[in-house]
């Protein structure tokens, strides 16, 4: 009946993946103490992360609800909008938790996310200066400063498409498979079929491996396969393969 401790072993569990343990925890936490702000907060993250993202946008208003002045409880409520594509309430939320914290480079580079996504792109141009002129190294906002303004580049820089990558990762194959209809990886294991019948190939290197669809396809088909990506998420997916 310690709800600060079954918060921080949910957190815990979070970390480690483990979003069903996580879950449970949080959920005892918020029945010992329903004004404990740190639960609603982990609780919406693990559910925003498990793809629930109507779930989590009410868990983060609790936590709004109980402190309206702390900045993350409203960019933590902008994530969740505009997950839902609910692009103009996140930029009002984005707003009020600059309003609060200027600084905020997070709630800066999401602004432009959403600024982007409505056609706004001179509002989203001027919020990506303003995270460059606070934290000019921060990850991508240089890159898609010079894609929205027209200045062509020669590959996006590995930061960016990590940073990127990582926080695909929980969602990556449902956008990819049932969403994009992506069948590369059966198109692959046919192509071998045809070449070489049931014969087993050695090892193959895949490149960009991302969570490990193609080695999937193709473990009985080959000795050994080793999955390169920038994304540490990714792999972790990929390991779980």
């Amino acid at each position: 009946n310690y709800p600060e401790a079954l918060n921080n072993l949910s957190a815990a569990f979070r970390e480690k993946g483990m979003l069903d343990s996580a879950l449970q925890c949080c959920e005892s936490a918020i029945r010992f103490n329903s004004k404990y702000v740190p639960s609603h907060i982990n609780l919406g993250q693990i559910l925003l992360q498990n793809g629930s993202a109507q779930d989590a946008k009410r868990s983060f208003q609790n936590a709004l609800n109980l402190d309206p002045f702390n900045a993350l409880n409203h960019f933590n409520l902008g994530n969740a909008l505009q997950k839902l594509k609910e692009f103009e309430p996140a930029i009002n939320s984005y707003k009020k938790a600059i309003e609060i914290d200027p600084a905020l480079t997070d709630a800066h580079n999401n602004l432009a996310i959403c600024w982007h996504a409505i056609g706004e792109i001179d509002h989203a141009i001027s919020a990506l200066k303003k995270v460059l002129a606070i934290e000019p190294r921060y990850p991508g906002a240089s890159h898609l400063l010079d894609a929205l303004s027209g200045v062509q580049t020669v590959a996006a820089p590995s930061d960016y498409i990590e940073s990127l990558f990582d926080k695909y990762a929980e969602t990556f194959e449902t956008s990819l498979v049932e969403e994009l209809k992506y069948t590369t990886p059966q198109m692959v294991l046919d192509l071998l079929k045809s070449s070489r019948g049931d014969k087993r190939i050695g090892t193959v290197l895949d490149l960009g491996c991302g969570t490990g669809l193609v080695g999937k396809a193709l473990e009985n088909r080959c000795e050994r396969i080793v999955g390169v990506d920038l994304s540490r998420n990714m792999l972790e997916k990929a390991q779980k393969k």
